[in-house]
């Protein structure tokens, strides 16, 4: 059980395995296998190390966007250690221009934060085909 990061207290996530009524675990229980072979090599102390520079602007801007309202589909980072990019929507007609700006403006959160952010869009590659669909 860990504290919710969105909700914050007295909310919680809560992680939990699947099993089937027999009671194995369910194929898409792959936290199970997992726990098996961790525990197999834990005299290793195996561990996964997070470097994602500009985590907290990333967490701050996504805090922005949500009390905004504004629709966002996630964060991923990109090529470089400092570049990241968001996904907003799903949204559609000029609702998609409106949350762009939206968006964009949220970047102030930079500012706050004494850090420098750039915006720019990058259309799917099936939006710039405005050609309408005739199957054959």
């Amino acid at each position: 059980m860990l504290q919710d990061t969105f909700c914050k207290d007295p909310n919680k996530l809560v992680f939990c395995e699947v099993f089937k009524c027999n009671p194995e675990p369910a194929e898409t229980n792959l936290r199970h296998p997992c726990k098996r072979i961790m525990d197999m090599v834990s005299n290793q102390h195996p561990c996964v190390e997070d470097k994602a520079y500009g985590r907290d602007i990333v967490e701050a801007y996504c805090q922005a966007c949500l009390y905004a309202g504004i629709k966002t589909g996630g964060t991923d980072t990109k090529a470089m250690p400092v570049q990241w990019g968001f996904q907003v929507g799903p949204c559609a007609g000029v609702d998609v221009g409106d949350r762009l700006w939206a968006a964009s403006s949220s970047c102030t959160v930079c500012g706050l934060l004494n850090e420098l952010a750039t915006s720019s869009s990058v259309p799917a590659p099936d939006a710039l085909d405005l050609q309408p669909q005739n199957p054959s």
